[in-house]
């Protein structure tokens, strides 16, 4: 909840300063790249969590507690922006700001229930959690690049190092994570 105030607070300065959708979804899709490679990025602090755990060692487990909220703080920082930047995108007249709000965090809490079901009952019994990791960034990954499509006809060199980075994490051989 931290990072996602953060990010509330970040988002609505990032969209006055460039309120742009091809900007939007470029600070999206940074997200989706950082999203997919949790599953690497997480593997050694949560094995050192794991035996420090069953060792009871508190200080190595509360340094890998620490290391576990680092992993999150980036994606979710990020994907705290897109409430108020979409908010900013979508807002034509100041007298519908209330109702553009109100249909940005609807669909956003529809998202969130989805978003906790899912990955809980579907895709991480069925397809791990390394592989759910990168479906959901796929798909946010996705859906960033269609929407920079549409909104400047053309993808800049920032967003084709993403793609590549995705492609490449995605190729990463994932050790014992299920």
């Amino acid at each position: 909840m931290f990072y996602l105030a953060i990010g509330y607070y970040l988002g609505g300065n990032f969209a006055d300063k460039n309120p742009t959708p091809a900007k939007y979804y470029q600070l999206l899709s940074i997200s989706a790249v950082l999203t997919a490679s949790i599953p690497y990025i997480s593997q050694p602090i949560l094995f050192h969590a794991s035996q420090a755990i069953t060792a009871f060692d508190i200080p190595i487990a509360t340094g890998a507690f620490i290391g576990t909220l680092l992993i999150f703080a980036l994606p979710i920082t990020i994907l705290g922006c897109s409430s108020p930047y979409a908010i900013r995108l979508l807002l034509t007249h100041p007298d519908n700001s209330g109702s553009t709000a109100g249909k940005v965090y609807s669909l956003s809490t529809a998202g969130s229930i989805v978003g906790s079901f899912i990955p809980t009952l579907l895709t991480i019994p069925t397809y791990g959690t390394r592989n759910t990791y990168l479906l959901f960034g796929g798909i946010l990954l996705i859906t960033c690049i269609v929407g920079i499509l549409l909104s400047s006809k053309k993808l800049n060199i920032a967003s084709i190092v993403l793609i590549t980075t995705y492609i490449a994490i995605s190729q990463l051989p994932s050790g014992k994570i299920k």
